[in-house]
């Protein structure tokens, strides 16, 4: 309404000389008929004036054109990683170490490398280097985002206070690994292939007690495995090795991956000073 309360009327004036040269002889005002239509012809110069409302439309048409340009860019714009990650996997604060790559396995059936084979001392470091990592901080406002919230929140451990405020907690995949070790050394024990150098922390326990750990750790990766469920085809070659050809299951399959160096880096910058130097969480709880 205020810009219409501003609305003027105006005229474009006639040329002086015309005006100041109107006379009897050139304009027989007594004549009605010729004072009619010079009239006429005065107020065809006499305008209007509108709003200008021609660059306030424009102006309203182009914030609209943006603001729906930026709306169809964030919907057709492809989600970062990070959120993607939030979509589709529980809280962890790991999750700005993720980054993907694309590679073939390398494990043919008889695939050798150093950590296949048995125990020797540097075959035991390799394994315990893989997963032998510090337990790190989760903040408290993130507890909830793990399904643990109020009075529970009581019975889990909390970090040193002048490393955060917040609670201990270790990432997954070092747990599956420690427990994919288990496994492995488990077997070898049974074979008798340790020796007192190379003998497992622990696996001088009886031997109910060992198989219990393995139990555990064989429901722990079976547990991973079905939750992650790994999609991803195993194709099937034709070994012309035999005659007829035979199907074969190759096994070096094409996988993305989570760079699990990355991950690595990322715990070791943040890991938690009181468990970074000793190996207080090596049995994971387990005697």
């Amino acid at each position: 309404m205020k810009f219409f309360q501003g609305t003027v009327y105006q005229h474009i004036p006639l040329d002086e000389e015309r005006l100041t040269s109107f006379n009897k002889e050139e304009v027989p005002f007594d004549n009605e008929e010729t004072t009619a239509s010079s009239n006429s012809r005065l107020w065809n110069h006499i305008t209007i004036a509108r709003p200008r409302s021609t660059h306030l439309t424009f102006l309203v048409c182009l914030v609209t054109l943006v603001a729906l340009f930026w709306l169809a860019s964030g919907i057709i714009r492809p989600p970062t990683l990070k959120t993607c990650l939030k979509q589709t996997e529980a809280y962890s604060p790991a999750f700005e170490a993720v980054e993907l790559y694309d590679t073939n396995f390398v494990n043919a059936f008889n695939q050798r490398n150093k950590y296949i084979g048995p125990p020797t001392p540097e075959r035991e470091e390799a394994w315990v280097k893989l997963w032998d990592q510090a337990e790190v901080l989760i903040p408290s406002e993130e507890m909830e985002k793990l399904n643990v919230s109020g009075d529970m929140l009581g019975e889990y451990m909390k970090a040193p206070v002048d490393e955060g405020h917040g609670y201990v907690g270790g990432l997954e995949v070092f747990h599956q690994i420690h427990c994919l070790n288990y496994v492995r050394q488990f077997t070898w024990y049974l074979m008798d292939k340790y020796t007192e150098e190379t003998m497992p922390p622990g696996f001088k326990n009886p031997l109910k007690v060992l198989r219990m750990h393995t139990d555990h750790c064989i429901e722990t990766l079976r547990l991973a495995l079905m939750c992650h469920s790994d999609v991803t085809p195993v194709l099937v070659k034709m070994d012309r090795y035999y005659d007829p050809p035979r199907p074969q299951a190759e096994f070096s399959s094409y996988h993305r991956c989570r760079n699990f160096e990355k991950i690595v880096e990322w715990n070791e910058e943040n890991g938690l000073s009181t468990f970074g130097n000793v190996n207080a969480h090596t049995n994971h709880g387990h005697d």
